[in-house]
């Protein structure tokens, strides 16, 4: 009685009858509208394939006597003169057409009527006969005879199938066939003749039988005008069926390829399918009951296996919500025990035994939640604290380390270590897209990924370095064969999980495998070296230690042509060339497989370039460009291809300030005077004096258009076309230095000598002894 008078105890029960209800229900919903459904759909679905299959075999049978009567007509030993002409060429006709049969079993006879030459003959595959004899004794068909075949084959000017009829055939047996015809053309359009494929039913019911599989039904061709063309019946025949079809096909304004209609009290699953190559329509129209009938099968199974679990849901229902009542009491009795009655809710009606539960340990857990939270950040504090140490090599041996272990539960004895780095990408977006709460969440989202995918192949832990973005994680690998091949497949496996799971991404360096300690140190500076080299292979990867080349701290070359390309291009606001140059020095970076101190050392001075081109055109950036040129520090810069962009960015701003500034659009004048400084710079009286007098112009107005159309003052880009012909001369001559001074158009040999070296950064004896 104690049972019936609980709240709780009638909750369980109506819990359990609604669960039972609602799982009837959802069961329901699948079953009628999915599998009951779907049943319905592949049992129309079979019989619209069954009725393709049947439409393209027709289509190709047709094909076949189009593609036979083409040859008829272009073969030499068919022709009307060839075949009427003489007895032998009536024995050759009748020797090709055997050949043509031969090669369609669909075909009975072949039959060749000439309108022109011996018209009352006709030329066959079984013999040679005279019309009315065919008509008459051969093949005498019920609704047609010599006369109506003698008009149809003067007025057919196109392939045409005869409705199928009955046929006595050799004056013995009836039979159904279908005749084909189709006229004869050569090279004009008046057809010549006709050739008539005959075709007997069997041919049709062997294609229309796989259509209705082990059903009853009907299978229809149907002509152009709607004529019934052939028939199929298996059970039996209803002739008004048919004209109820017809009359849908020609009253239905909608296409439809599958349909229902009802024809006495009957109701029919009809499927429609149009000729490819003829306006034929086929036809195939099955008792629905007989097509549904598995699909009612399951379902009155259905509905009594709903009733039956109904049933035995109710009876569950009772039995467990009885099972779960009883731990409630006795655990009831056991607070009722051990709790004053003044710390417990105050009964209203009928009780519910939850409420006092839940008040009872809601006080425990106050109790106590202080100190496990304590402990927690403790245990916390306590590893990374454990990791810190050990990658500064604070532990020297294993021994150091046991007793931590053992203390922290964490089992890291297997023989290798490694330690892998990880370092968020684009960490001021990160910053921005998450809070602190968040972010680091987040980071100890990431250690837990690696420790928990450590299972199987040894231990780790993590920890969250200094600066914020990095983390360490030391991992504990078993004895194994390869323990770098499994170090590997370790990292790759991570890597998926992190792009899969996580909205930003990291680059992960990975030092190599020791088996001390003491070694772990090693392996940490490897994985933070390992990850500099996201500089130039770009974030969101990883990348090992060893493959680095630690030979490329020799490689070293310096693109210098690519930055005097690059400074010439923004001084002359071409924006393409600007794009182009600042693509071949990142491309340049790339392929050189340098270190990466080297690699910063070139953007350094790509950045440097960029700026002091940028002083020295004194232009009035806006505030977007200024912003973008604060962010060119390499110590700043995340990848190479954020460089390109942000150098790409800056210098196409410039360019289009280069260009808006530009006093004039005379390019015929600048092309001009390029082209009388390139024929004359060696000539050492060349002076702006006189490139303006060539011109007409002042030297003033040459100066400032000149620099304003290249970025360049006259007499630096006159400097430039000397050292480069200096430079020439020094590499490929033995010519003195006085001897290149006189050859490029300069006189004084210290103020050539104090450009050449502010230009180069060597004197010409010294560049000459470097280029050899």
């Amino acid at each position: 009685m104690r049972m019936i008078k609980s709240q709780r105890f009638y909750r369980y029960f109506l819990s359990y009858i609604l669960i039972t209800v609602i799982s009837l229900s959802i069961m329901s919903g699948v079953v009628y509208n999915l599998v009951l459904s779907s049943m319905r759909d592949e049992v129309r679905h079979a019989m619209m394939n069954s009725l393709d299959q049947f439409r393209n075999a027709l289509d190709q049978r047709i094909q076949e006597m189009d593609r036979m009567a083409h040859q008829i007509s272009k073969h030499t030993d068919l022709t009307p003169f060839k075949t009427t002409s003489t007895g032998y060429g009536a024995y050759l006709a009748i020797d090709e057409l055997k050949q043509f049969l031969t090669t369609n079993r669909f075909i009975s006879d072949i039959v060749i009527h000439y309108n022109s030459r011996k018209a009352d003959t006709l030329y066959a595959a079984s013999g040679t006969y005279d019309i009315n004899h065919f008509f008459n004794d051969i093949f005498r068909f019920k609704n047609w005879d010599q006369h109506q075949f003698l008009i149809d084959s003067a007025s057919i000017t196109s392939p045409v199938m005869r409705p199928m009829d009955a046929v006595i055939v050799n004056q013995v047996a009836e039979q159904n066939y279908v005749v084909y015809s189709v006229p004869l053309v050569a090279s004009a359009d008046t057809p010549y003749g006709t050739v008539m494929f005959l075709i007997p039913e069997k041919s049709f019911n062997q294609l229309a039988a796989n259509v209705l599989g082990d059903y009853n039904g009907s299978v229809y061709i149907l002509g152009d005008q709607g004529q019934n063309l052939y028939a199929y019946n298996r059970g039996t025949a209803e002739v008004g069926l048919m004209h109820t079809l017809t009359g849908m096909m020609l009253g239905t304004q909608n296409p439809w390829s599958i349909n229902q209609i009802h024809y006495r009290n009957q109701e029919y699953t009809v499927t429609k399918k149009d000729s490819t190559v003829r306006n034929y329509r086929y036809l195939a129209a099955l008792p629905s009951d007989q097509i549904m009938y598995k699909v009612d099968q399951v379902k009155d199974f259905y509905n009594l296996t709903v009733f039956g679990i109904f049933v035995f849901g109710v009876a569950l229902a009772t039995a467990l919500s009885v099972r779960n009542y009883k731990p409630l009491q006795k655990l009831m009795r056991v607070i009722a025990a051990q709790n004053p009655a003044s710390q417990l809710p105050a009964p209203s009606g009928k009780k519910d035994e939850l409420d006092v539960i839940s008040t009872a340990v809601a006080n425990m857990i106050r109790d106590n939640e202080g100190m496990i939270h304590q402990l927690h950040h403790q245990a916390i504090a306590l590893r990374e604290q454990f990791v810190l140490s050990l990658i500064r090599g604070k532990y020297k041996t294993r021994e150091d380390i046991n007793s931590y272990l053992h203390s922290a539960n964490l089992p890291m004895y297997d023989p290798f270590f490694a330690v892998f780095l990880l370092y968020i990408d684009d960490y001021e977006s990160f910053r921005a897209a998450y809070s602190d709460t968040m972010q680091s969440h987040l980071k100890d989202s990431l250690i837990k990924v690696l420790e928990e995918g450590a299972d199987g192949i040894g231990q780790g832990c993590g920890a969250e370095l200094l600066d914020g973005r990095s983390m360490v994680f030391v991992l504990n690998l078993k004895d194994g064969e390869d323990p770098e091949a499994i170090l590997r497949q370790y990292a790759e496996q991570v890597m998926s999980l992190i792009r899969h799971y996580f909205r930003f991404t990291v680059t992960i360096g990975v030092g190599r495998t020791y088996p001390e300690v003491n070694q772990i140190s090693q392996s940490f500076i490897e994985a933070s070296h390992a990850a500099r080299y996201r500089l130039m292979h770009g974030g969101c990867r990883i990348i090992y230690y060893p493959d680095i080349d630690q030979n490329q701290v020799s490689k070293r070359s310096y693109p210098v042509e690519i930055l005097d390309q690059l400074v010439k291009s923004i001084r002359q606001g071409d924006q393409l060339a600007v794009t182009d140059a600042v693509q071949k020095a990142m491309t340049y970076i790339r392929d050189q497989n340098m270190s990466v101190e080297v690699a910063l050392f070139i953007c350094f001075d790509i950045v440097n370039h960029v700026a002091k081109t940028l002083m020295e055109l004194e232009l009035e950036l806006d505030e977007a460009t200024n912003e973008t040129l604060g962010k060119l520090f390499v110590p700043h810069l995340e990848t190479i291809e954020e460089l390109e962009r942000l150098i790409t960015d800056i210098c196409l701003r410039v360019c289009i300030t280069t260009s808006s500034k530009k006093e004039s659009g005379n390019t015929e004048l600048l092309d001009e005077i390029k082209a009388y400084i390139e024929e004359n710079y060696k000539d050492h009286s060349l002076s702006l004096k006189c490139i303006a007098d060539h011109f007409g112009i002042s030297a003033s107005y040459a100066t400032r258009f000149f620099k304003n159309q290249t970025g360049e003052s006259l007499m630096r880009y006159i400097d430039c076309l000397r050292m480069q012909e200096a430079k020439q001369l020094l590499k490929t001559t033995e010519l003195t230095l006085k001897d290149i001074l006189y050859e490029v158009g300069y006189i004084d040999s210290t103020n050539f000598i104090r450009k050449f070296k502010r230009n180069e950064g060597l004197t010409p004896i010294q560049y000459r002894n470097l280029m050899n």
